[in-house]
């Protein structure tokens, strides 16, 4: 995760992950999961999603997406031809391996770039979305999310950064 400053238009695409960092096209090698088999998971992710959002006090409308494949496991983009509304997109396999405490942190993390983007887009940085993100979890459950995908062979550069500059 590398810090990054988004372009002034209002239609630059925000988008995440937990190890990559802006500037790509969140449909870019994806593949798309059929409704019908993702539906419970979609479900149980975008209650969570709620939840926090309300904690958070996003007020914009966020939706949440399962994928079959994410080449970023996790990814927020505002949502195509709609003002005020962003999407989360999250690789289903990705999802099954998280535990509700962990999953509510990837939620809370990208949650944190939809507040910035929404509130200050010129300091879009991965640390200030952990910052946020921490307002409703632990440090210690962003961290397991962050051992979660350095498993996956993901990138987690801003964790050192994230470890040492934040206190919780």
């Amino acid at each position: 995760m590398r810090d990054r400053v988004l372009p002034a238009h209002g239609t630059a695409r925000l988008c995440w992950t937990i190890g990559l960092a802006f500037g790509l096209s969140v449909t870019h090698g994806m593949a798309s999961a059929s409704d019908g088999e993702m539906a419970p998971v979609r479900l149980r992710v975008q209650e969570s999603l709620d939840l926090i959002k309300a904690k958070l006090g996003v007020a914009h409308e966020v939706t949440a997406q399962i994928v079959e494949q994410h080449p970023l496991m996790v990814a927020v983009a505002p949502t195509p031809g709609r003002r005020d509304s962003f999407q989360v997109s999250f690789e289903a396999a990705f999802v099954a391996e998280l535990t509700d405490e962990e999953l509510d942190a990837v939620i809370a993390h990208e949650l944190g770039h939809v507040w910035i983007f929404t509130h200050h887009p010129f300091l879009q940085t991965e640390q200030l979305a952990n910052q946020i993100a921490m307002r409703v979890v632990s440090r210690q459950t962003i961290e397991a999310v962050y051992a979660k995908v350095r498993a996956r062979g993901g990138h987690t550069d801003s964790l050192p950064r994230f470890a040492t500059s934040t206190a919780n």
